[in-house]
């Protein structure tokens, strides 16, 4: 039999393989022509003559062993998406911890206070924006009022039933009240509401838009937008409107500004006042991307105060950065590390900040932590 002639898609080796079979005896069963051949037990495709045309399967494959990739740019975007989305879910969620950390500057800088009740009044305004939504049926921006009136409400009597009553004297008694009004607000909670998580689907929509690449859901985008112009807001009025000044005032000296006729008490009561609308109008759009339950305020509490510590106590600005930062870290941290890995890096920076700079990146050097 001549030598076969070899093709580049495998045919001359298949044509010398019979030829081995011939020289040793075997014999091929040529009854049916459907295109199999029996050699020697096995099955074996007919082969087909040489088109010139390779399969798809076998291009590719010369292809990887030539140095190309077909696959490789489809997997480099979607890693790329991968990544610039959780960067934007982290920025959601470091919103939420900067808008907290604002609400803890704002009683702060008032009154020399760290309010521990804070993060509470965002649990509570999530479990009413609940109801207001899914029994009353009402719009977001009836929401987002009626928890700014009842959360002003809930700061002033904060503010008249547990902070007054201490007086002017030091403010770790005033720093324990907070934590037995926060321990108060989260067992009426659970009361009241049990331990069901609660959701409310977000009025402007559930789908995610394309933003740089990566995927980003509209109640985050608008938490994003709300907590920039929240600090920027508060910044700038701290510092140009007389309101500004007399809370300046207040936070550098109490005594001066009373001698000076700044009514003190009159500036803490605004500070617990606004801050608890603040936080409270948060619970309607908090409750459209986490959860209402009644550990919603607790991690809020660490997070936030994580927040403020990274950026600086008593600056609004420093909040959203460290809040932003604090985001950002937790979201890869969970991402590529871990769930778990989450919270442990979130203190890892925040050890690494105060360690190299106790007042945070923003901070008031009387309101340092270290």
């Amino acid at each position: 039999m001549p030598a076969a002639r070899p093709c580049g898609c495998g045919e001359g080796r298949l044509h010398r393989r019979r030829h081995v079979q011939g020289r040793h005896g075997a014999t091929a069963d040529r009854r049916g022509r459907q295109g199999l051949v029996r050699l020697q037990g096995h099955q074996v495709q007919r082969h087909q003559p040489c088109t010139g045309v390779q399969p798809r399967g076998l291009r590719d494959l010369r292809g990887r062993r030539a140095g190309e990739r077909p696959h490789g740019a489809g997997k480099l975007r979607e890693v790329r998406v991968v990544a610039v989305t959780v960067v934007w879910s982290g920025l959601a969620l470091g919103a939420i911890n900067a808008l907290v950390g604002i609400a803890y500057n704002m009683v702060l800088t008032t009154s020399g206070i760290f309010n521990f009740a804070q993060p509470q009044f965002v649990m509570i305004g999530a479990f009413l924006a609940f109801e207001g939504s899914v029994v009353l049926g009402l719009p977001l921006w009836v929401l987002l009022v009626a928890t700014a009136v009842i959360g002003g409400l809930l700061g002033l009597l904060e503010d008249q039933a547990a902070i007054r009553p201490l007086g002017s004297g030091s403010s770790h008694g005033a720093l324990v009240t907070t934590v037995g009004v926060s321990v108060v607000m989260s067992g009426a909670a659970l009361i009241i509401w049990g331990t069901t998580p609660r959701n409310v689907p977000f009025e402007g929509g559930r789908e995610a838009l394309e933003i740089l690449g990566g995927r980003i859901l509209p109640v985050e985008l608008t938490l994003l937008i709300l907590a920039v112009v929240v600090a920027v807001l508060l910044q700038w009025g701290l510092r140009r409107t007389t309101w500004g000044m007399a809370i300046r005032a207040v936070s550098a000296d109490k005594e001066n500004a009373r001698l000076r006729g700044i009514d003190v008490e009159r500036v803490r009561t605004l500070g617990f006042v606004v801050a608890g609308a603040f936080s409270m109008a948060l619970g309607p759009l908090v409750v459209s991307l986490v959860s209402a339950n009644v550990e919603l305020g607790n991690s809020l509490v660490i997070l936030g105060f994580v927040a403020a510590a990274v950026g600086g106590m008593g600056s609004f600005v420093g909040a959203l950065i460290g809040g932003l930062l604090t985001g950002i870290v937790q979201a890869l941290a969970a991402q590529y590390i871990g769930g778990q890995a989450g919270l442990l890096a979130v203190f890892v920076l925040l050890i690494v900040v105060l360690v190299a700079r106790p007042t945070g990146l923003f901070g008031d050097r009387k309101l340092r932590l270290l």
